[in-house]
């Protein structure tokens, strides 16, 4: 399985955790936890900062902004930005599919890292499965129910 695959395989399952999370009052998902974050809604944003950052920021290298979490109001909120980020990972992607393998030299905060532009993607992957995860946990407590989450 390639990554574009593994990518939209992975919408799949966001989107059946977005959907659930519709049916959760908004009051919920900012409530505040003692998990990073703070709260449900402080870690959708992060993942989505976070995909953006080394999509756009890291692996473009092109000006990246901050995202101000409490600008998230709704699910809505997410899934406009949602399309944005899926847009900007897949053509990137597609228009790299054949150096995914090769690395990129990018000065950050004034030091130079290098990165395999593959495992930047996986990474991305892996942090979303990481936080879907806690955001699944932290509605478990107050007695919701979310969907599977896995995979397959």
């Amino acid at each position: 399985m390639d990554y574009k695959e593994l990518y939209i395989l992975n919408l799949s399952v966001r989107e059946r955790l977005l959907r659930f999370l519709k049916t959760v009052p908004f009051e919920k998902l900012t409530a505040e936890s003692n998990l990073g974050y703070s709260s449900a809604r402080n870690m959708l944003a992060h993942i989505q900062e976070t995909e953006d950052w080394w999509v756009k920021g890291v692996l473009k290298n092109e000006p990246y902004q901050d995202y101000n979490f409490s600008d998230f109001n709704s699910i809505e909120d997410f899934r406009k930005t949602w399309e944005t980020l899926q847009k900007q990972t897949l053509d990137y992607v597609e228009a790299n599919q054949n150096i995914l393998k090769d690395r990129v030299t990018r000065n950050l905060k004034g030091k130079t890292y290098e990165f395999q532009i593959q495992k930047v993607l996986m990474h991305v992957l892996t942090h979303e499965f990481h936080h879907r995860g806690q955001i699944c946990l932290l509605l478990r407590q107050p007695g919701f129910t979310p969907p599977d989450v896995d995979l397959i």
